[in-house]
């Protein structure tokens, strides 16, 4: 019992470690992936479209 109070008396630093980490790679991602995929948007409007016409000529 105590061996774990030792463990988590001092969890702040690992807490702005993990946390300063996790906005680290989060942004090394968003700034390597500059435009967003093309094809999947262009699929969906494209099933937007064929619903749009299949209603008008309801």
């Amino acid at each position: 019992m105590r061996t774990i109070n030792l463990c988590f008396k001092n969890s702040y630093p690992t807490i702005i470690i993990i946390i300063s980490l996790s906005f680290l790679i989060d942004n090394f991602f968003i700034l390597k992936i500059n435009n967003p995929t093309s094809f999947d948007q262009g699929y969906h409007l494209s099933n937007v479209f064929k619903m749009l016409n299949i209603l008008k000529d309801q």
